[in-house]
């Protein structure tokens, strides 16, 4: 393997300390592999699927099994652009501990973005139709001038890693270094959780709309809609920032 190549396959390492202080965790953090799929998908329906306010708000609708969901999520996470994921893995145990998974759209397949229009099912309808209500009458890429644009679709990390800021760094590598790599000129986000939201935040990204679960006619027109499951989460907002300000 080539100095260049074994760089590649290893992003840079860093050492996190639990909440507890009483264990140290070598954190590697990696490109995606298509060797660790099956672990990529267990994350997401273990962490992000079950915590995500979204889709604990119709979780209750059908469609929303394991099953279900995995037939829509592998085809996914295959076809979106796995030069701008990016994964955490506990190097001594060789255990994928976080994942943020992302795609490349471009101005000519603005209308397509990243999710699936084979998942017929009625909460994928429900997830990605608010997704879609999200993001109306939003031009991304007349906003930001741009002609690529990375969309973040998804970052999970293992509970016993929360707090480490394992997910900053995911985001902030995936979100900026990536992307220019992939000439894109924006980032933006569709983003349900309070705490995810504050990370942006953080580093610079801008509400472009913002839209409260009880005012989302996807949601309230439905019979599996189920409000207090969202816990203090109040709205999702989609954020941006341009890659190109200087």
């Amino acid at each position: 393997m080539s100095v260049q190549s074994a760089m590649f396959q290893r992003l840079f390492q860093r050492r996190h300390r639990t909440v507890s202080g009483m264990h140290d965790y070598n954190i590697e953090y990696v490109p995606y592999s298509r060797d660790r799929l099956d672990e990529i998908i267990e994350l997401m329906l273990d962490t992000f699927f079950t915590r995500e306010p979204l889709a604990m708000s119709v979780s209750s609708a059908p469609g929303s099994s394991r099953e279900d969901v995995l037939n829509w999520l592998r085809p996914c996470i295959s076809g979106w652009t796995h030069e701008v994921m990016l994964l955490a893995v506990d190097a001594d145990r060789d255990k994928l501990v976080g994942a943020t998974l992302n795609n490349v759209i471009t101005a000519e397949d603005r209308d397509t973005w990243s999710w699936p229009r084979h998942a017929n099912t009625e909460y994928a309808r429900l997830v990605f139709g608010f997704t879609e209500e999200l993001g109306h009458d939003v031009d991304v890429f007349s906003h930001f001038g741009a002609t690529r644009v990375l969309h973040r679709c998804m970052t999970a990390v293992h509970p016993d890693y929360h707090h480490q800021g394992i997910a900053k760094v995911l985001v902030d590598t995936s979100s900026f270094e990536l992307a220019r790599k992939e000439g894109c000129e924006a980032v933006v986000a569709g983003v349900t959780h309070r705490a995810a939201q504050k990370i942006l935040i953080t580093q610079g990204f801008e509400v472009l709309q913002e839209l409260p679960y009880l005012d989302s006619k996807t949601l309230t027109n439905s019979p599996y809609f189920d409000e207090t499951r969202l816990g203090h989460h109040r709205s999702a907002k989609l954020m941006g920032i341009s890659l190109t300000d200087s």
